[in-house]
């Protein structure tokens, strides 16, 4: 009889850890299921991440290029624009690359000292149409550049607004004049002053 109820106890313990068992392992299951749907989840980011990744990267360039065309444009339109502002550096550029282009010295009486930028002809602002054609040429689109005493000299200015009122599309000036070239250590030509349209420098 004793023996009979050690039996019966001995498996009623066993049944038990077996429930305990399976619930044991229904729950690691269980977390084991919430682990993985996690990390499935993450992998899923990640790759959506990744899947991202070159149309973030096409749009970065694409900014990055809108930025540089920005800025181009602006700088395009500073060139292009009606009031053209022309550099030492970038004239002596022209000059040395040997650009078609007429260099006009617009100083006139006591402020025209008789030196130039080599190559330059005289043209007063007060030049009749037929005086303009005559030195610069009749061709409208060819380039000019009209220089003078400096910044604070007018004359450049009233020669070139002038010139683009007679229909010359690309006029520019060199706003630093005779003395910022000679200031930036450049070539300067002594000449003869001669009468208004005359070549100089010659």
């Amino acid at each position: 009889m004793k023996y009979a109820m050690l039996v019966l106890t001995v498996a009623a313990l066993l049944v038990a850890g077996c429930e305990a068992v399976k619930q044991t392992g229904a729950e690691a299951g269980k977390d084991l299921g919430t682990a993985f749907n996690q990390t499935s989840g993450q992998v899923k980011e990640s790759e959506q991440q990744v899947t991202t990744a070159p149309d973030q990267l096409k749009q970065a360039g694409s900014d990055a290029q809108g930025t540089v065309e920005t800025q181009a444009a602006g700088a395009k339109e500073q060139v292009s624009g009606k009031q053209k502002i022309l550099g030492t550096e970038a004239l002596k550029a022209l000059l040395d690359a040997k650009t078609p282009i007429v260099v006009v010295d617009a100083r006139t009486g006591k402020f025209d000292d008789g030196k130039r930028i080599p190559g330059a002809k005289t043209l007063s602002p007060e030049a009749t149409e037929e005086e303009i054609a005559q030195t610069v040429g009749e061709v409208k689109s060819f380039h000019i550049v009209t220089y003078c005493a400096g910044p604070t000299c007018p004359a450049s200015g009233k020669l070139a607004e002038k010139l683009r009122t007679l229909g010359y599309t690309n006029v520019m000036q060199y706003e630093a004049g005779m003395p910022g070239w000679e200031t930036a250590g450049m070539p300067v030509a002594k000449v003869e002053i001669k009468a208004v349209g005359a070549p100089i420098g010659k």
